[in-house]
């Protein structure tokens, strides 16, 4: 708990859009009594009792009551009057008096959204709060966030609501898990052929637990490319474009991630995708549903007896297809603009309300290559990344500048919203505490652009790190991989010639960070399981800072020092525990083979 704030000026992550400083401040007095009118909807009610344990978590109990509008002043404990006002956009109006606190919102949204900025200040203020005023809404309609759940870590329903109450606590509104085969399909026997995955009634229970925290749990299923795991059984090969060499069990990681590519003018293919689709939808009530399509890298190359082929074609009707699915459903279809924006020709047969998701994942890049789209009359949402695939700590600089240049034309250029992602990439070795910056600032950009980069890390430091004069951002930015890392590369030991550290952080830095975590990221959005991954990542970071300074004083060497090798063991130990807390055990064994093969020791070293 940070303490009295009075002197300093209060943080908020994200930024409000508009602050204005009054006289005076209000004295805190236990409980907070949440006062709400009777005519308001009974999901506005649900929203404040939700947060009743938040603000008992910060020293700060409350209750809910329901009383007709200025009927009630002289109450034991801090009066928060919350009403109706109408606001566009999730808006909301927040101001501190003197003796109470009044929120005025148009529905569950807004209301949210100011208790959560509440909630913000009272971490803050343990006394009293300064009086304000508060006029805020975001820039973005759309604030969402992608995880990859497919290539690797799989996370238990316990760690799914950990994200979920930080999303909700940053002010997204959209969550989606990225599924190539990690669901157990009941309409199609065999998929997927692993015991570990999502089963409905868990989709299910994710799904409620999204709509409490006012988040929409949108279905994301790839239904063109990145089938391989699907088409590698023997019942479905004859439906790829090129039928995989192997099995799923004995590829690469490469060819996992390149994937197989569906046929869609089969009969089969389409009969296929429709029962995976009506399954997977039928489990989410929200009003869209991602059919992915992107990299479709074989589309077109399977001969048909009498059929010649038109892959910009086909992409058109196989889309159409899929939104004559969605439609009886409810959803909206949503769909990635890479073959799109390669094959603008497209666009002409694509429905006309389909949302394309625009993605990019570089610092430097046209981030308004979007427009196209919007131009063309699609909406259209951003999507930029994390950067935390192939790296054993995410690419924190790039990430942020990905962030900063995407949202920046978004809020100029007419988007609908943002679409945060985090990849998995070989194994997802990558944790996602590690990329707790980059996810802060695509909150904090995405309802405020005009976010300077010095609030930012202020706030940031404070909600993750415990003190706004805390050193966490400064540990992101120095321990972040700057180039793949991932997997531990060969090359690191064996190739001839200087290579450049994939790591900025040196070994010993990086070791210090990872013993002495709970110091750096004691923040109210910071949970144990956080910690200790994130310690990992900077564990990861110091081998591979090590191993690096080996590779130049030593190259050739084969094998490791016995110090350095014990370094390893004991960190996939302390790997596989973490992960086996809050995941599935399933592709663990991909990177622990990895981690023992890389930490042999050398012969009498």
């Amino acid at each position: 708990m940070p303490g009295e704030n009075q002197k300093g000026k209060l943080l908020f992550l994200p930024e409000p859009r508009r602050v204005i400083p009054r006289e005076g401040s209000c004295t805190l007095r236990a409980p907070l009594r949440l006062v709400i009118s009777p005519d308001h909807p009974p999901d506005v009610v649900e929203v404040c009792y939700c947060m009743l344990r938040r603000f008992a978590a910060i020293g700060n109990p409350a209750t809910v009551h329901s009383f007709k509008p200025g009927t009630i002043r002289h109450v034991y404990g801090t009066l928060v009057e919350i009403g109706f006002k109408p606001r566009r956009n999730q808006g909301y109006d927040l101001t501190v008096d003197t003796d109470h606190i009044i929120i005025r919102a148009a529905g569950p949204a807004g209301t949210r959204h100011a208790l959560w900025t509440l909630w913000q200040m009272l971490y803050q203020c343990q006394r009293s709060i300064p009086c304000v005023e508060i006029r805020d809404r975001p820039a973005l309609a759309v604030r969402g966030f992608l995880l990859d759940v497919s290539r690797g870590r799989i996370p238990r329903l316990h760690r799914l609501a950990q994200y979920v109450t930080k999303l909700s606590a940053l002010k997204f509104n959209m969550f989606q898990l990225y599924v190539e085969h990690v669901y157990d399909f009941l309409t199609v026997p065999g998929v997927p052929d692993t015991p570990s995955c999502f089963s409905s009634p868990e989709i299910l229970r994710l799904g409620r637990l999204c709509s409490r925290e006012g988040i929409t749990l949108v279905p994301c299923l790839a239904l063109l490319g990145h089938m391989g795991r699907i088409l590698s059984l023997p019942r479905f090969r004859r439906l790829a474009e090129r039928p995989p060499a192997t099995s799923w069990a004995r590829m690469t990681w490469p060819q996992r991630l390149r994937g197989a590519t569906l046929c869609p003018p089969l009969r089969e293919s389409r009969q296929l995708a429709a029962r995976l689709l009506e399954e997977y939808a039928g489990l989410h009530p929200a009003p869209y549903f991602n059919a992915c399509c992107d990299e479709p890298y074989d589309l077109g190359r399977k001969r048909i007896p009498g059929r010649r082929r038109d892959p910009v074609g086909e992409f058109g009707r196989y889309v159409r297809y899929l939104d004559g699915i969605c439609r009886p459903l409810g959803k909206r279809l949503m769909i990635w603009g890479d073959f799109p924006a390669r094959h603008p020709g497209t666009l002409a047969d694509l429905p006309e309300d389909v949302i394309i998701l625009d993605w990019g994942y570089e610092p430097v890049m046209h981030f308004a290559k979007f427009t196209r789209f919007v131009r063309s009359g699609f909406s259209t949402v951003v999507c930029p990344s994390l950067r935390g695939y192939r790296r054993v700590f995410h690419d924190v600089s790039a990430s942020a500048a990905n962030v900063r240049g995407y949202v920046g034309e978004a809020a100029r250029n007419g988007a609908m919203g943002l679409l945060v992602t985090e990849w998995g990439d070989m194994g997802h070795f990558n944790m996602l505490p590690s990329g707790y910056y980059g996810l802060a600032l695509a909150a904090a950009l995405s309802w405020n652009p005009a976010t300077r980069q010095d609030y930012f890390e202020k706030a940031f430091n404070l909600f993750f790190g415990g003190t706004h004069q805390g050193e966490l951002g400064r540990l992101y930015r120095r321990a972040e991989s700057v180039l793949p890392s991932w997997p531990w590369d060969p090359e690191l030991t064996s190739t001839p010639g200087e290579v450049p550290s994939a790591v900025r952080i040196g070994p010993e830095d990086a070791f210090a960070w990872a013993d002495r975590i709970e110091a750096y990221a004691e923040g109210p959005l910071m949970d144990d399981q956080d910690r200790d991954e994130l310690s990992l990542a900077c564990s990861a970071a110091g081998i591979t800072a090590a191993l690096h300074t080996l590779r130049n004083v030593a190259p050739g060497r084969s094998g490791l020092p016995r110090r350095l090798a014990g370094v390893i063991r004991d960190f996939r130990d302390r790997y596989r525990e973490v992960w086996l807390r809050a995941y599935y055990p399933h592709r663990l064994e991909d990177i622990d083979r990895v981690l023992r093969s890389c930490g042999t020791p050398a012969t009498g070293s």
